[in-house]
Order: structure tokens, then C-alpha cells, then sequence
């Protein structure tokens, strides 16, 4: 790969992965999105869980 190949390559990689946050050793997904959520908000969470009506049909079925 010749260098301006090389700095092409370079930049649409960055730009693929701008945003995206690389994982702490040790750490799994949802670290991100509850790390900083209270008991409050945890317990909302798991109240609306369980309020989930798992009997719903599958897709396609027409019900």
C-alpha cells in the first residue's frame, strides 16, 4: 500500500468509528448506559420490564 493509499485508508477509517467509544477491560456493553443511572431510575426500568406482555403474537402470524 503505497503512503496516500495508506492516509486514505486512515481517514475513512476515522470517520467509520468517530463516535464510538472503545469498552473498558472488564467492562460490557451496558456499562455505558447505566453506570450513571440511580436506584430510582433502575427501578422504573424493571417496573416497565415487567409490565412487558410476553404472550404477544409472533410477527407475520396476521393476529
Amino acid at each position: 500500500m503505497t503512503r496516500q493509499e495508506e492516509l486514505a485508508f486512515e481517514r475513512k477509517a476515522e470517520k467509520h468509528f468517530k463516535g464510538q467509544r472503545e469498552l473498558l477491560p472488564g467492562r460490557n456493553f451496558l456499562w455505558n448506559s447505566f453506570h450513571s443511572r440511580t436506584k430510582e431510575d433502575l427501578a422504573s426500568y424493571r417496573s416497565n420490564f415487567d409490565q412487558i406482555r410476553w404472550e404477544s403474537p409472533a410477527p407475520g402470524t396476521g393476529v
